[in-house]
């Protein structure tokens, strides 16, 4: 990866949370810009969303940066993690000390958190599949 590695992250607010859209790579060149982005968004009375599935690249510098943003934020939640993150989490087994929310919206497109596609909702109804660490 080289310094000019295509890497975004815009944060929005959206329904009391902050949502954080990563695209691009995620390497030794680009996660002091990911954490700056996490760190800028950081507030205790807001829940952190980093909506993930545009993420090309994720290495171990990446990995560094969802570990300590979930210290400083504990209802951190990775919303579609691209397969190349997921496979990084998967082999670190840190896919475990994640809330990960795969797509799951109601009818009418409003979201859902994993945790309420597990209580009571029915990824079935939803038509999506959920899965929460």
């Amino acid at each position: 990866m080289t310094d000019n590695a295509p890497f975004s992250a815009s944060a929005v607010a959206v329904d009391g949370h902050i949502v954080i859209a990563v695209t691009g790579e995620i390497d030794a060149s680009t996660a002091g810009r990911l954490w700056s982005a996490i760190e800028h968004s950081l507030h205790p009375d807001h829940p952190l969303v980093l909506d993930m599935h545009k993420v090309t690249f994720f290495d171990a510098s990446g990995l560094r940066v969802l570990l300590r943003s979930q210290e400083h934020c504990p209802q951190l939640v990775l919303r579609s993690p691209s397969r190349m993150i997921r496979r990084v989490l998967e082999a670190t087994e840190t896919d475990q000390l994640m809330t990960i929310q795969t797509e799951c919206y109601e009818p009418g497109g409003h979201g859902a958190t994993a945790r309420e596609c597990h209580n009571g909702r029915s990824p079935a109804r939803l038509g999506q599949r959920t899965t929460r660490h």
